[in-house]
């Protein structure tokens, strides 16, 4: 993990363990409240990618506006390749995470109906297992990813409300593995 990682966790567990947070505008409500938990399963489509992922998430209300947290994640991709003039597959299974951050705008009339709309980033790492259908044997790959986006909140009642993120890759470590079509999340978050 990097510094700039272990530092977020240890202002995130400092915050719950003291009930604590910064002072801010507004009112975010308890310790209790602040804390938010949910998950994502997302997809992409293209002519020759498919991707299919499930993360379950936590996060914490930093801010009124502002939140942070951390997921897992579990994916599936696939994408077809030639291989001596003929079409060929590769299909990864993946397990890995990431932190998130989340800055809702504050658009007072949104917020009373409940619902709202948010700029998202996140760091993503991945590891997968690839399996080629060619006469490649099978590998292992790392990587790592910044997504940035936006999306809105519909509310479900109460606490409860289902999240809608866009999401545009803008640096991995290596092939792209998300194309250049966005990532399209629906999630729901408690």
């Amino acid at each position: 993990m990097t510094k700039q990682t272990l530092f977020i966790l240890a202002l995130l567990l400092a915050m719950a363990a003291t009930g604590k947070a910064p002072a801010a505008t507004g009112d975010a409500g308890s310790c209790a409240q602040r804390f938010f938990y949910g998950g994502n399963i997302g997809m992409v489509f293209s002519d020759d990618h498919t991707r299919l992922s499930a993360a379950p998430l936590a996060g914490f209300r930093i801010f009124p506006d502002w939140s942070a947290g951390l997921q897992l994640a579990l994916e599936y991709y696939a994408y077809d390749y030639l291989l001596n003039g003929q079409t060929a597959t590769a299909k990864s299974y993946g397990i890995g995470g990431g932190l998130f951050t989340r800055y809702e705008l504050p658009i007072s009339f949104l917020r009373q109906a409940g619902s709202g709309l948010y700029a998202h980033a996140e760091y993503d790492y991945m590891h997968h297992r690839w399996h080629y259908n060619g006469n490649q044997p099978d590998r292992n790959n790392n990587r790592q990813s910044l997504l940035v986006g936006a999306g809105a909140y519909i509310p479900l009642g109460g606490r409860s409300r289902i999240a809608l993120t866009a999401l545009w890759e803008l640096w991995h470590s290596d092939s792209a593995p998300y194309s250049s079509a966005p990532v399209i999340r629906i999630g729901i978050q408690f």
